[in-house]
């Protein structure tokens, strides 16, 4: 299964917006997981073109464990927050 398809999925059933997170590539102002060279993943907030609090991990799979429990820790990543608050750079 595509692991995008399948992550947001899992991002609309627990009401993440999609504007809070980028699968596999690196997005401003978001929470990231990449894919790197040497077959590693990371796992970040970007800000301003910075990576804050990464961590690396040898599988995708804890990766991605790792960017939902972010995702789920911060209430500003949820959909109802977003819909009542205007968010820099998305509409």
């Amino acid at each position: 299964m595509n692991t995008r398809i399948a992550f947001d999925a899992w991002a609309d059933q627990h009401g993440i917006s999609r504007d809070a997170y980028s699968v596999n590539s690196e997005q401003d102002e978001t929470y990231c997981v990449l894919a790197m060279p040497n077959g590693d993943w990371t796992v970040f907030y970007s800000e301003r073109g910075q990576r804050v609090g990464a961590k690396d991990y040898a599988a995708e799979d804890a990766a991605l464990i790792e960017l939902q429990r972010r995702l789920l820790e911060e209430p500003t990543t949820r959909t109802h927050f977003r819909a009542r608050n205007r968010w820099p750079g998305h509409s």
